[in-house]
Order: C-alpha cells, then sequence, then structure tokens
C-alpha cells in the first residue's frame, strides 16, 4: 500500500509539476513587463535587502510551466544581466498562478 501510494503521488504530482523563478533585482518593473508581454504570467514583488551590502531591491516571484522557465533565463540576460534568479520546481499550486 505505501509503494503504491507513493507511485500514484508520483505519477499525479509529476504531471502538475511548474517552476518558480525567484529573481532579485534593481529594474522589477522592466522584467515585470518583460514577463507579461513575453510569457503571459503575473508575478509578485517583495521588497528585499542585502544582508551583505544593504542594498535595497526587489524580489519578483513568477510561478510558470516548465517550459516557460527556459524562456525567463534568457530575458533576464536581456532585461537586466546582474539579477540575481533561481528557480525551483513547484509541486502543487492552488488558485490561478
Amino acid at each position: 500500500v505505501f509503494t503504491i501510494s507513493k507511485i500514484i503521488d508520483t505519477i499525479v504530482l509529476n504531471a502538475r509539476r511548474r517552476r518558480t523563478a525567484y529573481i532579485i533585482t534593481k529594474k522589477p518593473e522592466e522584467i515585470k513587463q518583460c514577463i507579461y508581454e513575453k510569457i503571459n504570467r503575473g508575478v509578485t514583488f517583495v521588497d528585499a535587502k542585502g544582508g551583505y551590502t544593504n542594498e535595497s531591491k526587489t524580489w519578483v516571484i513568477c510561478t510558470m510551466e516548465k517550459t516557460e522557465a527556459y524562456r525567463i533565463m534568457e530575458l533576464l540576460r536581456n532585461v537586466d544581466p546582474g539579477a540575481f534568479c533561481f528557480i525551483t520546481s513547484t509541486r502543487e499550486i492552488i488558485g490561478e498562478y
């Protein structure tokens, strides 16, 4: 029973798996506009402050399809090459993403 539930869990959750990009940038509006226009996804802004530099920046969070994650990296290189970005695997999403 345990093995079967793990297999079913893996199949169901992997089918709905998405990616979430976390972008720390000085150009949040430009990145937001680019994501809206090129990927057709929404974003969330969070104020961030560098621990080492104490510099204020914005954390842009965007959840997307797996294939769109590759496109967002290309867009970032063009809009803000100095942005820090990491992309994680997202298992479940509640609501509209």
